[in-house]
């Protein structure tokens, strides 16, 4: 019977909290139009082949974005919808590639950093900004006639900025992709592809309240009191 203080405290002790804890955050943004321009070796929002890094800044070389969600977990904790709000993405990834051959996946040479980066404005101040470290892409001919082609990104990125809602933050790289089932491509060198889904996936390291942690470990103390009095 002596032991019991410990074994109480043992079972006290598991039920403790994590110091941390491991999620996904997602950002999903519909309605993105994507330029291949093989001439400048360029992938660019259709906005325009300019990079705006700053938000409200020269915002007119941004495409504008359909709508947008921000989840943790399977937990939506925002969205958005335009024309009520101001959504907007913008690229510039010099792929150094002149030309897409059809069905190909095709690795594109990331060689200097901070020169292939993606930013999100959106109206309320929600943005972030990506430093993209790979990128793959693909053009699918689907062979059938006037059925257009499929266009696909995917790859991954540091964050170099971010102000999300909730306070909430990416935690190391994140990856990305998207896919676009409107694309169109002429001569393999210039190809549009219009109302894509962009996607930023990572983990978020979510701490627990301490405060928890150090009440439980208070009952812990309390319980191993009480015995030894109740022992004397």
């Amino acid at each position: 019977m002596r032991r019991l203080p410990t074994v109480i405290v043992t079972a006290l002790l598991f039920h403790l909290p994590l110091v941390a804890q491991a999620t996904m955050l997602n950002v999903n943004l519909a309605g993105v139009d994507v330029r291949f321009k093989g001439a400048t070796t360029n992938l660019v929002d259709d906005g325009g082949d300019a990079f705006n890094g700053v938000a409200g800044t020269n915002a007119a070389i941004a495409d504008p974005i359909d709508a947008a969600t921000f989840k943790q977990g399977a937990t939506l904790i925002d969205s958005w919808m335009a024309p009520l709000d101001i959504i907007s993405f913008d690229m510039l990834i010099d792929d150094s590639l002149a030309s897409l051959v059809p069905n190909v996946l095709t690795v594109v040479p990331i060689t200097a950093p901070g020169v292939n980066e993606i930013s999100i404005f959106i109206g309320d101040g929600t943005s972030i900004r990506l430093d993209v470290t790979s990128l793959s892409v693909q053009r699918i001919v689907l062979g059938v006639q006037g059925l257009n082609e499929i266009f696909l990104m995917t790859g991954s990125a540091n964050v170099v900025s971010q102000s999300l809602p909730g306070g909430m933050a990416f935690d190391g790289p994140v990856g990305i992709a998207y896919v676009s089932t409107d694309a169109m491509f002429v001569n393999n060198s210039q190809g549009l592809a219009v109302t894509g889904v962009f996607t930023i996936t990572g983990e978020m390291v979510v701490p627990e309240p301490e405060s928890a942690t150090v009440m439980v470990m208070f009952a812990c103390l309390a319980v191993t009191g009480v015995w030894r009095r109740s022992m004397c």
